[in-house]
């Protein structure tokens, strides 16, 4: 009884770790980014659910995923919250959030717009009308299901 109530007050947050580090941190110096979230760090959030749901109703995917560059879809560097990040389009992605969302019975009027996209820094933050977006493969980890800490913050590292 006490795992199913802890389980429905619980926010959902599932992640995605970014396997091919090495790529995005070459890629990043060469835009002028100096400090980079940590390469442990560097994730994709799959599923970000604020509302307290039944967390036991989804099973993460123990899949790895290979996003593929597509000139066709587009990605952007731009400011998103405190960070900036690589946004971009992924059918699989946005359609796996939707599915959560389904699973988890999250009320229309409580969902958020789904944009995937991982943060690139939160510091030193270079002239980005110079920067050209990352045109490589990103390489996806399984799915993490994580708790929530209200007061972490981000590992920095320096490239």
């Amino acid at each position: 009884m006490t795992s199913w109530i802890l389980a429905m007050i619980e926010p959902l947050y599932i992640k995605r770790q970014i396997l091919n580090h090495e790529d995005i941190q070459r890629w990043a110096k060469s835009q002028g980014f100096t400090r980079v979230v940590h390469r442990n760090e560097l994730h994709i959030t799959q599923a970000f659910i604020h509302t307290p749901v039944d967390t036991s109703r989804v099973t993460p995917l123990a899949n790895e995923l290979l996003l593929q560059w597509e000139p066709q879809y587009f990605r952007q560097i731009v400011h998103y919250g405190a960070s900036v990040s690589l946004k971009f389009f992924d059918h699989t992605l946005k359609q796996r959030n939707r599915d959560i969302h389904a699973l988890v019975e999250v009320p229309e009027s409580k969902k958020k717009k789904f944009r995937p996209h991982f943060a690139i820094t939160y510091w030193d933050i270079p002239d980005l009308t110079h920067c050209e977006p990352y045109q490589g493969d990103i390489h996806l980890g399984p799915e993490v299901i994580m708790p929530l800490d209200p007061h972490y913050q981000v590992q920095e590292e320096t490239i």
